[in-house]
This record gives C-alpha cells, structure tokens and sequence, in this order.
C-alpha cells in the first residue's frame, strides 16, 4: 500500500512538471507572439505640412509612428496594395526658413523715378542689392533710387473764336502726358464785321441784329421759330463740348 502511495505521488509530481514545462512553453511562445505583432500594429498619426517663412522654418507632411519613430507614406505602387510607411530622420521633416527672392531689372529715369538692379521677397517685401538675400542698400533713397528727369513740355496754342476761350496746351514729349492752361491774352472773342459785309469777321456767322447765334440768321414764323428753338440747343452743346 505505502509502495503505491509513493509510486501515485511520484506519477503526480511527473504529471505537475510536464504541465508546468508545457505551460511555460505556452507562455514564450505568447510572448514571441506579441513581441512579433508590435511591428505590425504600430499605428501612425500624421502631421501637417507647415510652410516655412522668412525667419521660421517648417516642415513636409510626416508620420509619427507609435514606436517613437517617424515615417513618410509611400503609396501603393499598383491598385489594391497598401500604403507602405519609410523611416526617415528628424532633419529630413524641416523646410530651411529662408526668403524667396524675385529679380526687378533696372529702371532708367525718365519723368519718373528709375532705379538700379535689385531683388525683393515676395514674402516680406524686403529689398536687397544681390541675389543671395545677404545685402542690402544702405539708403534705398540714395543708393537704389535713380532721381527723374521731369516732363519736357512743348506748348501749343488753341485760339480763341467767337464761341470759346483759346487755351495754351502742354504736352510732355517723353510719357505723353497732357494738360491745359487758360490764358488771360486768349479770351474768347466777341463778333465783329469790320468790312460791313454782315458777317463776323473772325468766324464767318451773320452779324445781323436779332440773328440766330448758332446760323446767324433771322427765323421768321413758325417754323422759323421751331428752328430757332431747335438751333439754341444746338448752340448749347457745341458750346458745352467745344
């Protein structure tokens, strides 16, 4: 009896370390499991491009990997396969800051300002003397600006009638600018029949008393005085446009 007492618990005690041993097997092999399935669920968040300026830098469209990482997205290559992710280091995520620079070719005078070469952002609006963004003018008045020579004007003369003023105009012979002056020697003239014949001398209308202004004839009657009536406007507008 006591030799199958020992025996049953010898059994026993063979039977708990088999179920231990395999036990511990299960849990390695578990392990194994979740060690190997980490890469395979690493979950990524994806951060924006932000865009560089002149004095701060920014960075390209990344992911930050759950494992500590940082990845850029490759697409798939065909259509049904996945998205790959490439490893990529910090310095490879930053856009340099930095000013983007626009050539403005020299300006001669003329009756405006000109000026010399220079470059500008088109972020900021700085200015610059080279093409580096490393200079700049000392006194943009002085050094960039180039002064105007002004308009060179020539003079013609519209001479009064009996109808307007005369005028002196000016006209810039380098950028066509134009503009008027009166005159106090080029008023405007009244009718005058100095040979008597009836008709103004310096305009040719009749100068008969009680003559229409626009025709300078006498309208007599009623379609006289319709056409008396129609050519007053007449006068009107050719003295308001004239």
């Amino acid at each position: 009896m006591k030799q199958l007492t020992r025996k049953t618990i010898s059994v026993l005690l063979s039977l708990l370390m088999l179920l231990s041993a395999c036990t511990g097997l299960a849990l390695l092999a578990n392990a194994a499991e979740d060690e190997g399935g980490d890469e395979a669920t690493v979950t990524y968040t994806r951060v924006w491009r932000q865009s560089e300026t002149c004095t701060e830098p920014g960075n390209i469209e990344y992911y930050e990997g759950s494992d500590g990482k940082l990845y850029i997205k490759v697409p798939a290559a065909a259509e049904g396969e996945e998205d790959t992710y490439k490893e990529i280091s910090q310095e490879e995520t930053v856009i340099p800051a930095g000013h983007k620079l626009v050539n403005v070719p020299a300006k001669e005078p003329d009756c405006t300002d000109g000026h010399v070469e220079y470059w500008t952002c088109s972020r900021c609006g700085a200015i610059f003397s080279n093409a580096d963004g490393t200079e700049t003018f000392e006194s943009q008045n002085e050094d960039l600006v180039i002064p105007a020579l002004g308009h060179s004007y020539s003079i013609s003369i519209v001479a009064p009638t009996c109808y307007r003023e005369g005028k002196r105009v000016y006209y810039c012979t380098r950028c066509g600018y134009t503009y008027e002056e009166s005159d106090e020697t080029l008023k405007q003239l009244t009718h005058a029949d100095y040979d008597g014949n009836g008709e103004c001398d310096f305009c040719g209308a009749y100068t008969t008393p009680g003559a229409c202004r626009y025709c300078g004839k006498v309208h007599s009657g009623t379609f006289g005085k319709v056409t008396e009536i129609f050519h007053g406007i007449l006068w009107f507008f050719r003295e308001l446009f004239s």
